[in-house]
């Protein structure tokens, strides 16, 4: 069995756009170009409407077959 990998990311960004793009970007690095079979996203309540459609956007960038939070 190939071992497990995993990334996480965090991003202390007020603005909802730069924080997705900070956040997607230290997971990317983490995870060395491997495709995520599952990502957990976790945002606060003041990114507001942005979180409307963040589930689809970080499954288009990430590949990711699953997508919760």
């Amino acid at each position: 069995m190939p071992p497990i990998k995993f990334s996480s990311a965090l991003s202390t960004e007020p603005d909802s756009d730069r924080a997705e793009e900070q956040a997607l970007a230290e997971l990317t690095r983490g995870l060395e170009g491997a495709r995520p079979d599952l990502v957990m996203v976790f945002a606060t309540h003041h990114h507001g409407e942005a979180l409307e459609e963040l589930g689809p956007r970080i499954q288009e960038a990430t590949g990711a077959a699953t997508v919760m939070g």
